[in-house]
């Protein structure tokens, strides 16, 4: 159990994983959150996958702001069917956070599974990787990203560490906490690095 995180998900099946892409890479699957009531006997409706960058200088990471939810996450997105992960990566890093990246390092997975209605479920694999910054670019925000407020910035990571549990206690929404609550892992894990 991870401080700041509330009881009521269970998780933390450490492991080694493989991974694909242009040869062999081997990353840690941090946990799997489960984000709903009950999983058994449900099908699965949906496999997402996705490619989230940790750009981290001493103890700032680059994060994305969401001004309508107030929360802090890291840049990157899905992964399209056959599309590689680390271009898919680059990519969602110049057209999100206006950075493009260098020198990218597996780091963890963390798998998730959402309730879509009550016979079936959708399977969310987020892949987190370690990269340095090469450049900075021009954003290329989706509409909803521009409605919603998103904007780029360097954070102190126990400063995004309290504002995301601060975010977290006051939602009610079950979904969107299991967000946050990947956030917050991977930021208490970047603690320890």
């Amino acid at each position: 159990q991870l401080r700041g995180l509330g009881t009521s998900r269970k998780a933390f099946v450490y492991g080694i994983i493989e991974s694909s892409y242009k040869g062999l890479v081997i990353m840690i699957q941090l946990g799997e959150m489960i984000v709903s009531k009950t999983l058994s006997g449900q099908t699965i409706e949906k496999n997402r996958k996705a490619a989230r960058g940790i750009i981290k200088d001493g103890n700032k990471v680059y994060m994305i702001h969401c001004a309508y939810y107030n929360d802090y996450t890291f840049p990157g997105g899905g992964v399209e069917e056959g599309e590689d992960p680390i271009l898919a990566l680059k990519r969602e890093c110049m057209e999100e956070a206006g950075v493009i990246i260098k020198n990218i390092r597996p780091f963890y997975k963390i798998v998730e599974k959402r309730e879509v209605d009550n016979d079936s479920y959708l399977i969310h694999e987020s892949f987190f990787y370690l990269c340095d910054v090469a450049d900075y670019c021009e954003p290329k925000l989706e509409s909803y990203e521009i409605e919603y407020g998103y904007s780029a910035l360097w954070m102190d990571i126990d400063e995004a560490i309290k504002l995301d549990n601060e975010r977290m206690l006051a939602l009610k929404d079950t979904d969107y906490k299991g967000v946050l609550e990947r956030e917050l892992r991977i930021l208490y894990e970047l603690k320890k690095y």
